[in-house]
């Protein structure tokens, strides 16, 4: 039934029925189909070609935000190219989320990585952006190799790489292999030390490029994460190796936010940052941080591409990302700034945006796990705070060179595809 509902969903994409009624449709059906069988509690689908397939809380909610982003960009951003490495994208990343066995995650993680190198290579604007790829595919090899190779041994191990079976028959693993199965995502998401691709990436990615790279492929590291915690006995010395250096990270990236001009730069370490405090929930051993984790992941996921649309609405109508140079821009945007402030807020987690939550739970984890690291949290988000209002002022005040500036009446539906989720989901909660 599950392969029936996307094969007759991704053909009506193919013949481009009304490409934006097809997503939406697509959309909509997944989310009552994944309802439905969420709210009877089902766990697995099992099928003789594509092997076991299942849906979770977790994977529920990252194939809505999946759906949900595709959609934004199908609708802004439609041309045929684009179109194809969409769909290409959308099923990789769609069978990864509901694989319940890990060597096919795999597979379809990798594959994932493949329309975005061409979206870089092909879509991109400068020659910087052959460096960005081979920045890319250098580190995705980095986690990748020793990755199959644990995989493999783990299938000598338990003789299967079914997540549902590991999940409920713990392995005790050797601390090298621990660390090498949690390293591969860690370089998606990415970690600090292992960060250098990213800002490079979404620099020389177009809007669309970036949108996709900030909302759903490092979430994917951070749900590749959140499958290895859930069937190992991880060593406490792991755990309290990854949550240092998550607070590390975002400590130092954080502080270096608020000297940075480029707006792209800028919303792409804050991105770090935001995973970085990810991070530190999953290895908090709590299950308020863990929880808080996945609240930050999807929250962030929209917010970071409706981040990069803004910053792209400014770039098509001044031609430059520079913060000096777009000074004052706002003044002649009144609807625009309305909607950079309402998502700078939700970047630093303001109530009632959906981010509050996640926050608030990270907290918890961390004051559970340390009070003199959780006073080094709230520095974190002290400087998160302190570079989004620099960012708005900047933008805010002055005077801009230029007096009338037309914006598409288009662009602001896209904010608002953004807006409505951050805001809004946070009710239907309680």
């Amino acid at each position: 039934m599950l392969m029936m509902i996307l094969f007759f969903s991704l053909l009506l994409l193919l013949f481009k029925f009304s490409y934006f009624v097809g997503i939406f449709l697509f959309l909509i059906v997944f989310i009552y189909f994944l309802d439905s069988y969420y709210l009877l509690g089902m766990d697995m689908i099992k099928g003789d070609l594509w092997g076991e397939l299942g849906v979770d809380y977790i994977s529920y909610f990252m194939i809505l935000l999946l759906l949900w982003i595709t959609s934004i960009i199908m609708i802004l951003f439609y041309f045929d190219l684009l179109f194809m490495l969409m769909l290409f994208f959308l099923f990789s990343m769609f069978m990864m989320f509901i694989s319940l066995d890990f060597l096919m995650l795999f597979i379809y993680f990798e594959f994932s990585m493949f329309p975005m190198f061409l979206i870089i290579m092909f879509m991109g604007f400068t020659k910087e952006r052959y460096d960005s790829v081979i920045y890319m595919f250098i580190y995705t090899l980095l986690g990748s190799l020793p990755f199959l190779f644990i995989l493999l041994m783990l299938s000598g191990i338990s003789g299967t790489l079914s997540i549902d079976y590991m999940t409920f028959n713990f392995i005790d693993l050797d601390f090298w292999v621990e660390f090498v199965l949690i390293f591969m995502f860690l370089v998606k998401v990415p970690m600090f030390m292992v960060h250098i691709w990213l800002p490079k990436a979404h620099v020389e990615a177009p809007v669309f490029g970036s949108m996709v790279l900030a909302s759903i492929m490092l979430k994917m590291g951070g749900y590749g994460v959140i499958r290895c915690l859930d069937f190992a006995n991880f060593d406490i010395m792991i755990s309290d190796f990854f949550f240092c250096l998550g607070l590390c990270g975002g400590l130092l990236i954080s502080y270096n936010c608020l000297f940075y001009n480029d707006m792209k730069v800028l919303v792409a370490y804050s991105s770090i940052v935001h995973m970085s405090m990810m991070l530190m929930g999953f290895f908090s051993g709590s299950e308020l941080g863990y929880l808080g984790g996945i609240m930050m992941m999807l929250s962030h996921g929209i917010c970071s591409s409706g981040m990069f649309y803004l910053v792209n609405e400014i770039y098509s109508v001044s031609g430059s990302r520079l913060l000096i140079l777009n000074k004052g821009i706002m003044g002649s945007l009144p609807i625009l700034s309305w909607m950079w402030f309402i998502m700078l807020m939700n970047n630093m987690g303001v109530p009632p945006c959906f981010g509050i939550l996640g926050e608030l739970m990270l907290m918890g984890g961390c004051l559970s796990y340390s009070f003199f690291l959780f006073i080094l949290n709230i520095f974190i988000i002290f400087f998160i705070s302190c570079f989004v209002i620099n960012m708005f002022s900047l933008l805010l005040g002055g005077f801009y060179l230029f007096s009338s500036i037309n914006v598409n009446i288009f662009s602001y539906y896209g904010v608002f595809l953004h807006l409505f989720p951050l805001n809004f989901f946070i009710f239907f909660l309680f």
